[in-house]
């Protein structure tokens, strides 16, 4: 849907994250996973094209900065805002229709979807940011998680997911990672989802999380390993 209604910009899109070979969690399909998602939150939360639109457009964006890294040989170092803003601009300056107070709302948008929740977001900000923890309580998250940490144990037998030490940047154990996602669809938190449809969507992947994590203790406690753990601590 996004590609028909922004061929131009998808074009430009999906040539850079092809170009600089970025994969795993910040490639193409990511991106378009999440401008498609973000479109529906949109629609179905405001029922407003204009906002549903941006909002698409913004998801695929969404990975400007991974994609100016590539380009300005910046390895993990963070990318000046004003980089990113340029590549964007880039992106969609074939794009008719598109008014200037458009183009900020998406910068704007893109620059900001990793923060925290703010009541001064939005739409198309609450959008994206809520379309893209959606994606990334999909299952492939389990994958993509085994594939990044993988100089970590994949279970730590030791404390399961309740290392003090452990964090959302440093986990210290894959599925520590695929768990710090739930926290997505913990109302409690400051980075929840925020939409109703939103929220409806992340719930349905949620499950499927939760029976894999619980299903996987169960299946340590039958060993005896995890509780024998456990008990030494």
């Amino acid at each position: 849907m996004i590609k028909e209604m922004f061929p131009d910009a998808f074009a430009e899109v999906f040539f850079s994250h092809r170009q600089f070979k970025l994969s795993g969690g910040h490639d193409i399909y990511h991106a378009i996973r999440v401008a498609e998602t973000a479109y529906r939150i949109a629609i179905n939360e405001w029922n407003n094209e204009h906002v549903a639109q941006l909002a698409g457009l913004a998801g695929l964006c969404h990975n400007a900065d991974r994609v100016a890294q590539k380009m300005l040989n910046f390895g993990r170092q963070p990318v000046p805002e004003q980089e990113i803003k340029i590549l964007i601009t880039f992106w969609l300056g074939n794009e008719g229709g598109l008014s200037p107070g458009d183009l900020r709302e998406v910068i704007n948008a893109v620059l900001k979807h990793e923060n925290q929740n703010s009541k001064q977001d939005s739409k198309v900000l609450i959008a994206l940011r809520d379309a893209d923890r959606v994606v990334n309580l999909d299952l492939d998250l389990v994958i993509r998680s085994g594939q990044h940490y993988h100089d970590v144990p994949a279970v730590d037998f030791e404390h399961f997911l309740d290392d003090p030490n452990a964090t959302y940047s440093e986990p210290r154990s894959s599925l520590r990672d695929i768990a710090y996602a739930l926290d997505w669809v913990d109302e409690k938190s400051p980075y929840c989802i925020c939409t109703s449809f939103g929220r409806k969507l992340g719930e349905e992947r949620a499950i499927a999380l939760r029976g894999f994590i619980d299903t996987l203790r169960k299946q340590l406690e039958e060993t005896g390993l995890l509780s024998a753990r456990k008990e030494q601590t």
